[in-house]
């Protein structure tokens, strides 16, 4: 493309059967006479001419874009280097030529020695040639000598540059080090952006040999080391990288330890993962069930003992993995295809370089991305994503997104694979685009109509959080968006389109608006029941003030009409409610097939599950259960620590000791519990806040909790019933009704 006119050129790659992982690419390009050469691997396969330019303009961009639908192929751009081209497609001179060549202007190169080189021209075999017009010098090999020192430490300047040193000190404001091409050299410490040691390690062998552990502030910064000892009420004991003293930490000052992955991968995989009421969740072998407690077996008791009480789920994986996931679930693997440009001139290679141009900052579940200052931002990435081995056909996706202030934007690909696109969300705080990104029957991708769906009036257009949960059926192609526990939006597979089955893709991009954003409060697994109903009329429905709740209307003007007055149609209209996930009336049971069941589970063994229901008892085997929902509603998360364990699983205590590879704890959800420090990945002592975020329109309206001016309104004969507190701002007023305020030994009539 040359600013005004585009043209497609195609060039067949030889196949290698011995081809390296990695393809390297070589461009040349002669900008005035349009020529321009493209090597594969060494190999030319390309050689066109291009529409040139009447004549050389200097500067120009260059731009990568990575194209793959597979949230689980890294796409890694390394050994980036920009330079001039003389013209020629030959290599640099050969290892027994000890000639130079030098090309100057739009001459031919020429062969010969460099002489020397001032500020105005060069001296080229005995020529002196002037350098107001560009030379390029291909400098001969010399003879070899002795191999250069062993490196110590590798230096990042701070402009632009890296080189290994073989030794290195600083005194007095400069780094002195030396190198194998300019011996000892003395640097300004300005002048250094990096000192990296040891730099030839490989990621395991490094991670060793800095401790492992990784100990981060409350501020951000991060300490390398190893975990010596950790308490709720006492200091952390550290000891550092360097030095055998070591060193202590109020846990005030702390947000939390990272912990090095010490155990082997267990020779067989969980069957069963319980969720507790409060939002923890633990992996196990369900051992048995009845009426008042759960026993199971975890990797932190050969028999945990669980009050049924406290249970909200479990969901089973007899045949594969429990189909369960959150962000500390294998962290680095939602981090692990990262993308991002890398425009700083750095080299990069390998899973070593991948691990230190990360820019995820991870703690707790939580993936924040810092604000970018470069000019060009982060630019398409980047992203968190992985592809499981397994997912439910009824799946849920749930994150909650956030910055430091103000609104951010998004991308999200769900159920993508090597293969098959999925649907894309692309956003903001107030509005959406749903893409169906499968392809047309004659073949080819493309992107269809998308369908916009605008909540900026159920949901407002402000505040810095914004809580996603997409419930989909893959079967059918259906999938309900809720954002901020109001349902916002729906689509469905339309009729007659060819859909190819859907991958077990996901990934999430978010697009921060000159600061950072966070990814948090990450799930992932199956849902039972019905999706909430998504108003057919969003926009008209957010219109109205106050919630018809029939006996009861919560919010809206103390004016209001009588009940005896017929109401507005267009002010009267149920505005949608932000909804938590709904707590069932009775006990719900998912199969693996899709079926569905509700009543009471009395009782379970290892085997198989005893559910009573409408048709009597039913015996159903442990293998064709997907999750068990109990009756009830969620709780507010825990205070206290959060462990999050090595693999899967989340607990909050509210006591802790760890010292000497042991960790003694107890937990209001499972009791007292002693285990190896080894079942740890995270150590969090300053947990993030679970609470879902708040609607900002119902912050404007005053009907989120009551508690905004404009008052309560109670009508009819069904009265209200309070067992607790209630604190009203603005007018009361009952017509006809009862207010029964248990505990204040009143009644209000």
């Amino acid at each position: 493309y040359d600013g005004s006119n585009m043209k497609n050129f195609s060039a067949n790659v030889p196949e290698d059967k011995n081809a390296p992982k990695e393809t390297r690419y070589r461009i040349l390009q002669d900008k005035v006479s349009g020529k321009l050469i493209v090597f594969v691997n060494g190999k030319k396969v390309a050689d066109w001419d291009t529409q040139g330019l009447k004549e050389s303009v200097q500067g120009g961009s260059l731009s990568w874009q990575p194209t793959y639908w597979s949230s689980n192929m890294a796409w890694t751009l390394s050994k980036v280097r920009v330079r001039p081209w003389d013209g020629s497609i030959e290599s640099d001179p050969k290892a027994d030529e000890a000639k130079d060549f030098l090309t100057h202007g739009r001459s031919a190169r020429q062969a010969g020695s460099l002489d020397a080189i001032s500020a105005d021209s060069v001296k080229f075999s005995g020529k002196e040639i002037a350098s107001a017009d560009p030379i390029f010098i291909r400098l001969g090999r010399a003879a070899a000598g002795d191999p250069p020192v062993g490196a110590v430490a590798r230096v990042w300047l701070a402009q632009r540059g890296e080189f290994d040193v073989s030794a290195l000190g600083f005194r007095d404001g400069q780094l002195k080090v030396r190198t194998s091409f300019g011996g000892d050299i003395a640097l300004p410490i300005n002048a250094v952006r990096a000192i990296e040691f040891p730099h030839r390690l490989a990621a395991a062998d490094k991670a060793l040999a800095e401790g492992g552990d990784t100990l981060i502030f409350r501020n951000g910064d991060e300490l390398r080391g190893t975990l010596l000892s950790a308490s709720h009420d006492q200091k952390v004991q550290w000891k550092p990288v360097k030095g055998e003293r070591p060193a202590e930490f109020a846990t005030s000052r702390l947000a939390g330890i990272l912990l090095a992955n010490k155990t082997k991968p267990a020779a067989t995989a969980p069957t069963a993962a319980v969720r507790f009421r409060n939002g923890d969740w633990l992996p196990g072998e369900l051992i048995l069930l009845d009426k008042t407690q759960l026993l199971l077996k975890s990797p932190l008791a050969e028999s945990l003992r669980i009050d049924r009480t406290g249970i909200r789920a479990i969901y089973f994986g007899s045949n594969s993995e429990v189909p369960v996931w959150d962000g500390s679930s294998d962290r680095q693997a939602w981090m692990k295809n990262t993308n991002v440009e890398n425009s700083n001139g750095r080299r990069s290679s390998g899973e070593d370089d991948i691990a230190k141009r990360n820019p995820w900052r991870y703690l707790d579940g939580a993936f924040t991305l810092p604000k970018n200052t470069s000019r060009n931002g982060y630019g398409n990435g980047p992203n968190l994503g992985r592809t499981f081995d397994t997912m439910p056909e009824k799946v849920e996706v749930s994150f909650e997104l956030s910055t430091p202030k103000g609104p951010a934007g998004y991308s999200i690909q769900l159920f993508n694979d090597q293969n098959v696109q999925g649907l894309m969300i692309q956003g903001g705080w107030d509005s959406a685009y749903i893409y169906d990104m499968s392809p047309r029957k004659q073949g080819g991708a493309f992107f269809n109509q998308p369908q916009q769906i605008d909540f900026s009036e159920s949901v407002g257009s402000e505040g810095n959080r914004r809580h996603f949960r997409f419930l989909a059926d893959r079967r059918n192609g259906r999938l309900v968006m809720i954002v901020n526990g109001t349902p916002v939006g729906q689509f469905g597979q339309r009729t007659g389109k060819e859909s190819a089955k859907p991958g077990k893709g996901i990934a999430i991009v978010p697009q921060p608006m000159n600061s950072s954003v966070t990814v948090s409060n990450l799930w992932i697994g199956p849902w039972s029941g019905d999706p909430p109903e998504v108003p057919k009329n969003s926009a008209a429905a957010n219109r109205r003030r106050g919630i018809n709740m029939g006996a009861v209307i919560i919010g809206g003007n103390n004016n209001a009409a009588p009940a005896d007055k017929p109401a507005d149609d267009k002010k009267d209209q149920p505005k949608p409610k932000p909804t938590a996930p709904a707590a069932p009336a009775a006990d719900l049971l998912a199969l693996v097939n899709g079926d569905e069941t509700s009543g009471t589970l009395e009782s379970a063994s290892a085997t198989e599950l005893h559910l009573q229901c409408d048709i009597g008892k039913l015996a159903i085997p442990v293998s064709r259960a997907l999750m068990a929902e109990f009756a009830g509603a969620p709780q507010p998360p825990a205070a206290g620590i959060r462990l999050h364990l090595a693999g899967k699983g989340t607990l909050t205590v509210d006591s802790l000791r760890l010292a000497d590879g042991k960790v003694i704890c107890h937990s209001a959800a499972a009791g007292d519990l002693a285990f190896s420090a080894a079942a740890l990945s995270e150590i969090v002592f300053q947990p993030r806040n679970l609470t879902p975020p708040e609607n900002a329109a119902d912050k404007k309206s005053g009907e989120s909790n009551g508690s905004q001016p404009g008052g309560i309104i109670i009508r009819g004969g069904g009265g209200l019933q309070i067992q607790g507190n209630i604190i009203i701002n603005g007018a009361l007023e009952i017509q006809g009704g009862v207010l029964d305020l248990n505990g204040a030994g009143q009644k209000v009539r």
